[in-house]
């Protein structure tokens, strides 16, 4: 849909619905233009279960992954542009800084280090860093309100600085952020996720489930032209108990589609365990994206992989 479909308002938090897994989340991405780092930032409001999920990755091929993964932090304190959330060993704002336009997120505090993602999965332990966050999320494309749910994707530009223990990074790179409010049962089905943005000015946003085979949500747009993506497909590779290797996309048509390669770069995977023992992998990468066509760009995918 086009931007209008959204109003100013969107942006703040909106009235929990009863059901024990409403949840209302506020999702960033961006990835540096170099590429060397990637960086992620999700709140995900649970105040049916007295808690919030709050989640940050830092991604840098080749270098350990650094991670804060508060999968039971307290109820964030809301306002209509802000949200805070007052962790027991960090302190984190989203600050809506003109609606539909401009976020700013700033995170200190501790994290955790892992030399190998997996061991987020496994429930390892990892190495303790201190991180802080200074960062603004752009709109620099037609933001994109789905229609089936309340939920909206917005192209991004990411501008800001990254400093880990006493190593300060400059990010400057495309991005995404995305809203959304309703029920998420985690542990429901599975999913993709991704977001993209290739050298030809290309902004892509793509969601398919293996429940719903040739169907897809998103779309591709370039010069703030949208083609709004119905049909598409996705498989990955994956070794047994590992990470993701390598995926493919076909979106759109399925008799001309767009192919597009996938390789990831980095992981800032979540283990997620339901109330009732179910658990679900969380695989999200940093990734390059290559077209059949010759182009090439970078941006954020997720598997949502189920543990039956």
């Amino acid at each position: 849909m086009p931007a209008h479909s959204l109003a100013p308002q969107d942006e703040s938090p909106h009235p929990p619905g009863d059901e024990p897994f409403w949840n209302e989340s506020w999702y960033f991405d961006g990835v540096s233009a170099d590429p060397e780092i990637g960086v992620y930032v999700r709140l995900g409001n649970v105040p049916n279960r007295g808690s919030c999920l709050y989640t940050v990755a830092v991604v840098r091929p080749g270098k350990p992954t650094v991670m804060v993964t508060d999968y039971a932090g307290p109820v964030p304190v809301l306002t209509p542009h802000r949200q805070t959330v007052h962790g027991s060993d960090y302190d984190a704002v989203q600050e809506c800084v003109t609606p539909l336009a401009d976020y700013r997120i700033e995170f200190d505090g501790a994290a955790t280090q892992y030399v190998d993602a997996m061991a987020v999965l496994r429930g390892e332990a990892g190495t303790p860093v201190t991180l802080t966050l200074d960062l603004h999320w752009i709109t620099d494309a037609e933001p994109y309100a789905w229609q089936a749910l309340t939920r909206y994707e917005i192209p991004c530009r990411v501008e800001g600085t990254i400093v880990i223990d006493d190593e300060r990074i400059t990010v400057s790179g495309p991005g995404q952020r995305d809203h959304s409010w309703g029920p998420r049962d985690w542990w429901a089905n599975d999913w993709m996720w991704s977001a993209f943005h290739l050298d030809d000015g290309t902004r892509g946003h793509a969601v398919m489930l293996p429940d719903l085979p040739g169907v897809a949500i998103g779309y591709l747009q370039t010069g703030g032209e949208i083609t709004e993506l119905t049909t598409g497909s996705s498989a990955f590779d994956k070794p047994a108990d590992g990470l993701v290797s390598a995926a493919v996309l076909r979106l759109g048509d399925p008799a001309d589609p767009l192919v597009i390669d996938v390789s990831p770069r980095g992981f800032g995977p979540l283990r997620l365990e339901a109330p009732d023992g179910r658990v679900t992998h969380f695989q999200r990468a940093m990734a390059d994206f290559r077209t059949a066509d010759g182009r090439s760009g970078v941006g954020w995918i997720e598997w949502n992989i189920n543990q039956r």
